[in-house]
């Protein structure tokens, strides 16, 4: 079959994995979730700018000139909640939930000056629709985005006349402990890279759940 080219929509769902601080899967119960209620990712690579050099000669004119490559430090993201989900709140800023029996009804927003905190790390994963012309590629119809370590931040919120978004931003930071991950319904036979990957697949998103969920780190 021909290869194709196709475009990326949507943002369809969202999964992050609780991490320890060295990048391995942190231990079951409550250490997963999946949501569909993105609104919308951003990302954006932050670069070292490589260092530009010339040499002049006393009347200006240059006789010699070189530029190091720019390198990829890390990325960026905002991510855009239409949902308040205290538990994926919980795991990607370290906020605690407050509960009302067993059910998750908020946070407390985390205490990020106490000099015990210890900063959440999560990998981060989403996917799109992959569309060829106007409709679904028929063999892979899905984006894949994997980032193996995230940490993450409350954005600035509005409330408002109307419905509030809810922004978190965050960083990445490479995690060669992540492999091929912990769920296997990705169909990639190969690892994914410690700075992550964008990749088309035919495996498609988890089910959404308003809950922890657990996996199993050596699975």
């Amino acid at each position: 079959m021909a290869a194709v080219s196709p475009s990326i929509l949507h943002i369809c769902r969202v999964r992050v994995t609780r991490l320890d601080n060295v990048g391995n899967v942190a231990p079951s119960p409550n250490n997963s979730y999946v949501s569909d209620g993105a609104i919308s990712l951003q990302y954006s690579a932050e670069v070292s700018t490589g260092e530009d050099r010339e040499l002049k000669t006393g009347c200006g004119c240059i006789v010699a000139s070189a530029k190091d490559p720019d390198v990829l430090k890390r990325f960026n993201f905002e991510l855009t909640m239409g949902k308040f989900e205290p538990a994926l709140f919980e795991m990607l800023t370290g906020a605690a939930v407050i509960s009302d029996g067993a059910d998750p009804i908020g946070i407390d927003f985390p205490n990020q000056t106490d000099c015990d905190f210890e900063p959440s790390y999560v990998a981060f994963e989403g996917w799109a629709d992959a569309f060829d012309g106007d409709s679904p590629d028929p063999v892979r119809p899905y984006f894949y985005v994997v980032w193996p370590s995230t940490t993450w931040q409350i954005g600035q919120t509005t409330l408002q006349n109307d419905f509030a978004q809810l922004p978190l931003t965050g960083f990445s930071r490479s995690n060669s402990q992540w492999g091929h991950g912990p769920y296997g319904d990705t169909g990639l036979s190969a690892p994914i890279g410690p700075q992550g990957s964008l990749v088309q697949v035919e495996g498609a998103p988890p089910v959404a759940e308003c809950d922890y969920a657990d996996v199993t780190p050596s699975s």
